[in-house]
């Protein structure tokens, strides 16, 4: 898996260091180690840094088979405004339930648009690249716009992919609740629920 991970981290343009978040079908899990051929993906969607309003790179993926990828940069601007911190994986907690809620929303929604009628399995990663042994370290919001790294925060080595199900009938409830649920397994693990 780790080799795919390295293709797609190439493929999608992201730097040594940085992170990903990616909300990945288990089905797309379990074919990155299957195939050495990314060009099963049809339709993608790049947000360079002037078109979003965060400006936090993005990329969106949709397969023609109702697979879909949301991955975003979790660590961009995280330490902006802490100074002498010493972090070099960042994980901005408002960043990973901002992806969490899009991937749900787009995944719902494009398997809507498509007319499938089934269940579909969703996992939440966060990925480094495979040789980095740096540990992940948690940088909060509060109040809007205070950051800060929690000191009774763990600081994992690596985190555990995060999985939920969208049912295959789902209204808003449903939906918030699954990506409550991926938010929360990830959030988790840095200790911080």
């Amino acid at each position: 898996m780790a080799r795919s991970w390295t293709r797609l981290h190439a493929h999608l343009g992201v730097p040594p260091g940085a992170i990903t978040f990616g909300m990945v079908e288990k089905a797309v899990a379990d074919r990155l180690d299957e195939t050495d051929d990314l060009g099963r993906w049809v339709i993608s969607n790049t947000l360079a840094a002037s078109d979003s309003i965060s400006g936090r790179p993005v990329i969106v993926e949709l397969h023609h088979d109702g697979t879909t990828v949301l991955a975003a940069d979790l660590s961009w601007k995280a330490l902006e405004s802490l100074t002498d911190t010493q972090a070099s994986c960042p994980v901005r907690i408002d960043a990973v339930a901002s992806a969490a809620f899009d991937a749900v929303a787009l995944a719902a929604e494009f398997r809507r648009a498509l007319l499938d009628d089934s269940a579909s399995d969703v996992t939440a990663l966060v990925v480094a690249p495979p040789d980095y042994r740096e540990p992940f370290v948690p940088v909060t919001t509060e109040m809007g716009s205070f950051v800060t790294i929690p000191d009774y925060a763990r600081r994992p080595p690596r985190l555990l992919p995060a999985t939920s199900e969208i049912p295959a009938a789902s209204d808003a409830d449903v939906l918030r609740s699954v990506a409550e649920e991926l938010r929360a397994g990830i959030v988790n693990q840095f200790g911080l629920e």
